[in-house]
C-alpha cells in the first residue's frame, strides 16, 4: 500500500541536478556583485566549488556501474537537501553521476526547508538531518532510504561531538574524511541497498 508520504513525494516541487547547481551559481554571483545577501553564503560558495570539483573528479566504480546498469525497475531518487549543507554537497555530485549510468534512475532534489512535512517523515534520531535519499518506484512505493551520512562518517561525527560539543572541530574531521574517502563508502552502501531490492 502506498503511504501518504510517498504520494506527496511525487507531488512536491523538485529540481534536477543542473537546476540545483544553477540555483547555487545564481546566489553566489548575486552575492559577489552585491545585489543580494543570503544566509550562510560563505558555506554556499564553498559548496558550489565543492560540487564543481567532485563533478569533474569522481567516477563511478566498475563494480557499482555494473549493479546500476543491471537495474530494470524505473525508480526516482528523491534527495532532501539544502545548498548550505556541507554533507549534502560532498555526496550529491557522486549520486548524480550514479543516476546517469542508467536512464531508469532519475534524481530529483527536494529543498528541505520548503517541505517540512516531508522532512518530518525522514528524521534521523529525531533530527532533520540531511542529506536524506528516498528511492521510490514508478508507482510511488518506497524502495529504500539512505542518509544522512555514510555510516563511518556518522560515527566519526558523533564521536567528535562527544569529545568536543563544538561542531567546528567535528565538521573539520568529517570533511577530511570525505576528502580521503572520495565517495567510495557511499558507493558500498548504495550497492548494498540496491542488491537487497534485486535479490
Amino acid at each position: 500500500m502506498i503511504s501518504d508520504v510517498e504520494t506527496r513525494l511525487t507531488e512536491v516541487p523538485t529540481l534536477d541536478y543542473e537546476e540545483y547547481l544553477s540555483m547555487i551559481k545564481e546566489k553566489v554571483e548575486m552575492a559577489e556583485q552585491g545585489l543580494k545577501t543570503f544566509d550562510k553564503i560563505e558555506q554556499i560558495k564553498l559548496n558550489y566549488h565543492r560540487n564543481n570539483r567532485l563533478s569533474k573528479t569522481y567516477k563511478v566504480s566498475p563494480d557499482l556501474e555494473m549493479i546500476l546498469k543491471s537495474i530494470n525497475l524505473p525508480q526516482t531518487w528523491y534527495l532532501l537537501t539544502e545548498d548550505w549543507c556541507g554533507d549534502s554537497n560532498q555526496m550529491l555530485p557522486c549520486l548524480a553521476k550514479m543516476t546517469r549510468v542508467n536512464p531508469d534512475i532519475q534524481l530529483k532534489i527536494i529543498l528541505r526547508d520548503n517541505n517540512p512535512e516531508i522532512m518530518e517523515q525522514y528524521l534521523t534520531d529525531g533530527k532533520r538531518s540531511i542529506p536524506k535519499l528516498i528511492s521510490v518506484d514508478s508507482r510511488g512505493r518506497e524502495l529504500f532510504t539512505w542518509g544522512p551520512r555514510p555510516q563511518p562518517a556518522q560515527k566519526l561525527f558523533e564521536g567528535s561531538l562527544a569529545l568536543d560539543p563544538s561542531k567546528d572541530k567535528a565538521k573539520a574531521r568529517l570533511h577530511a574524511w570525505y576528502g580521503k574517502d572520495s565517495c567510495r563508502t557511499l558507493e558500498t552502501e548504495m550497492a548494498e541497498k540496491l542488491k537487497k531490492i534485486y535479490r
